[in-house]
């Protein structure tokens, strides 16, 4: 497996890059944090560049491109907060979408995500965090499904146009495509301003058959499921590299500049240490991320187990370098006044959005078959 990009793969990552320091720079990131300001104008010029169509198959009005190609444009989204439902639409309702969907199902909902048209989310969250055992409980009644339960922490819930759901019933796992403002949703506030989070309440809920995706009964629907969930967590890993990487550039640029004792802190040989250490565990991570993608769009047996190491990496990776940035910029960090604490609570709060370090470290060691001694 080749770690390096290739020249297209260089270029998109540097494009996201300079369209998204122009696009979306710290002045607006705090302007959105602060007065809740719109963020139309990022997501329409999101959908000009076509990236929400990235990944989705060209026959679906898509552009055909892989994982890594998402991977790179998620890393860009996190090194700047970025707002919006991007992440939303195309690390977690295309993926499930793209895998678990019938070809007509694929048709009926993919190219309105595509063009930008709609957006959706999927509840997935709580999934991965429960070992795939659905908050959401279906069963079969005369004029369609009910759906009842409540899941929560769900990315954008209430804010997209789509909601993907995982129910258990009889006949095993069966997916639902809802329509979000159909449903009880109900905004979460969280520590992280720059993404929204919603409680999904669903209290008999009755949907027809046009809600299905999927076949009822399919037994390949879970291994295609843990599919999507891979997805999802990759890129949001992707997503954390970027924050995490934006926080050791502000820690690195005051380090340079501020003076104590007459030098430059910089200087000082315990904080070049800790700053060593902690780009250590930015490239680990980001190197990790990397090895996931491709395994994802190699269809690699080993994916998942990439998976989980690059969010275990990186997860960790956020609480360190978080915690570092705090305190080497000492009092002016703990300030509203700083754009620090924006950056440290979007790496926090991703560290656990799809699975804390702690689930995928025993994840990974069920997947290579660890047993404690």
């Amino acid at each position: 497996m080749d770690l390096e990009l290739d020249e297209d793969q260089q270029a998109l990552a540097d494009a996201v890059r300079s369209v998204l320091r122009s696009a979306w720079p710290a002045t607006a990131l705090r302007a959105q944090v602060e007065s809740g300001a719109g963020t139309d104008e990022l997501w329409s010029k999101m959908v000009s560049l076509d990236w929400p169509a990235l990944t989705i198959e060209a026959r679906f009005g898509g552009m055909g491109l892989g994982p890594v190609e998402a991977m790179l444009v998620h890393e860009g989204c996190g090194a700047v907060a970025a707002p919006g439902p991007l992440f939303a639409s195309t690390a977690l309702f295309a993926p499930v979408v793209s895998l678990v969907a019938t070809m007509e199902q694929a048709r009926r909902w993919l190219p309105a995500v595509a063009a930008g048209r709609a957006t959706g989310t999927a509840a997935l969250g709580e999934l991965r965090r429960a070992g795939n055992l659905p908050t959401i409980k279906v069963v079969r009644v005369d004029d369609g499904w009910r759906l009842d339960g409540t899941v929560r922490s769900v990315i954008e819930g209430n804010a997209v146009d789509h909601l993907v759901v995982v129910a258990a019933g009889d006949a095993g796992l069966q997916h639902f495509v809802l329509d979000a403002h159909a449903v009880n949703t109900a905004a979460v506030r969280s520590v992280d301003a720059t993404r929204g989070l919603a409680t999904v309440t669903l209290d008999g809920l009755v949907v027809g058959d046009e809600a299905v995706l999927g076949t009822p009964g399919d037994p390949t629907t879970a291994a295609q499921l843990d599919r999507a969930v891979d997805h999802a967590v990759t890129f949001l890993a992707a997503d954390l590299v970027g924050t995490c990487g934006t926080i050791l550039d502000i820690t690195l640029d005051h380090a340079r500049s501020r003076e104590q004792f007459g030098v430059k802190i910089g200087s000082f040989q315990a904080l070049k240490h800790r700053m060593a250490d902690a780009f250590i565990d930015l490239e680990a991570a980001r190197a990790s991320v990397r090895v996931a993608a491709m395994a994802l769009a190699e269809d690699d047996p080993r994916r998942a187990v990439a998976t989980s190491s690059a969010m275990a990496l990186a997860g960790e990776a956020a609480q360190r370098i978080g915690r570092e940035g705090i305190q080497v910029l000492g009092g002016i960090g703990f300030t509203w006044e700083h754009d620090m604490h924006l950056y440290v609570k979007r790496a926090l709060a991703s560290s656990v959005l799809l699975g804390n370090p702690e689930h995928h470290r025993q994840r990974l060691a069920d997947l290579i078959g660890l047993v404690p001694a």
